[in-house]
């Protein structure tokens, strides 16, 4: 098991739906989606300032295989906990190369509440 691996835990992608609600606006409401199994990192256990919300929060490192889609602004589950994750970072910004012997993307994500 190499030390990417140790940080795994399974999460499921949430997709978001709008409904109207018959008054002139909408309901929404979130489902589960894909599942995958990212490993998560706490970026530190200082608090970071989120510019474009101007809210406290964490950072998380999010590190998946190439094959996994997040892109900006994603939502995502951690199924162990049910704590809810939005990607706050591009994911073609931090990618390994193509003659790279291993294969993965990181992303930068928050914890969010979904509404």
């Amino acid at each position: 098991m190499s030390l990417i691996d140790a940080f795994r835990s399974p999460c499921v992608m949430r997709v978001k739906t709008s409904t109207p609600d018959g008054e002139g606006g909408a309901t929404t409401a979130w489902a589960d989606g894909k599942t995958f199994s990212p490993a998560i990192v706490k970026d530190s256990d200082t608090d970071s300032v989120i510019a474009e919300s101007e809210q406290v929060s964490c950072t998380y490192t999010v590190t998946v295989g190439k094959d996994v889609d997040l892109p900006y602004h994603s939502v995502f589950k951690r199924i162990s906990d049910g704590k809810v994750f939005r990607v706050v970072s591009d994911q073609a910004d931090t990618q390994s190369p193509d003659c790279a012997t291993f294969s993965f993307k990181q992303v930068k994500a928050t914890e969010w509440e979904e509404t």
